[in-house]
């Protein structure tokens, strides 16, 4: 992912240097992250307080996520790819396993559970898999195969080989393959893939010695 700048501190950004449109966001944890589409008309201000709480935030403590503690806290500014959304390649030891990426489903109305979003799992052709995210209905993808998966699921599992498990975000944006970031921990650990015993497959797949 093309980079414009990485900074210690809110007060260091270098606003004159970023493009009108970037994404700005902080590398020891999730969520840490707002999207610019238009510099002019950003309040910079609360940007700064923004970034500053992020800064401030010991992350590895919100879900007990040890990974996090000893990351020294920064922001950067990352190249703005629209509307794009990644495809989280779930791999084990190397191995792409499955692709999960946003579903859709007529009429539904994910307002009674705001936090729980349709996901489709694919494999490497594109093909759905019989699984969801436990407690909500399987939908199809909402985006077509990419023309270059083939590629992506290769780069997945050059980036995976050195862990046990480790899903590797991917984004295709007019034919070139950007990497966003390596999630260790999906979700803090908190959300079920069904059927029934879906995650016990998983953890077979996590063999170490």
């Amino acid at each position: 992912m093309p980079v414009y700048g990485v900074w210690d501190q809110a007060a260091d950004i270098e606003w004159d240097a970023l493009p009108g449109q970037f994404v700005l966001k902080a590398n020891h944890g999730s969520g840490f992250f707002r999207v610019v589409t238009d510099k002019e008309r950003l309040d910079r201000a609360e940007t700064l307080s923004e970034v500053e709480r992020w800064l401030g935030t010991d992350y590895s403590t919100v879900n007990r996520e040890k990974q996090y503690r000893r990351i020294p806290p920064k922001v950067l500014a990352e190249r703005y790819l629209g509307e794009s959304v990644p495809l989280d390649f779930n791999c084990f030891w190397g191995h792409p396993w499955f692709i999960d990426v946003p579903g859709t489903l007529p009429g539904w109305n994910p307002t009674p559970r705001p936090h729980q979003r349709l996901w489709a799992a694919m494999d490497e052709e594109w093909n759905q898999l019989p699984m969801a995210m436990e407690g909500l209905p399987m939908s199809p993808p909402k985006w077509e195969r990419p023309a270059n998966l083939d590629l992506m699921w290769e780069l997945a599992g050059r980036l995976s080989t050195p862990f046990p498990h480790v899903r590797v975000d991917l984004y295709s944006v007019e034919g070139s393959v950007y990497f966003s970031e390596l999630t260790f921990v999906p979700d803090a650990g908190f959300v079920a893939w069904g059927p029934r015993g879906m995650d016990r497959r998983f953890g077979d797949l996590v063999q170490f010695g």
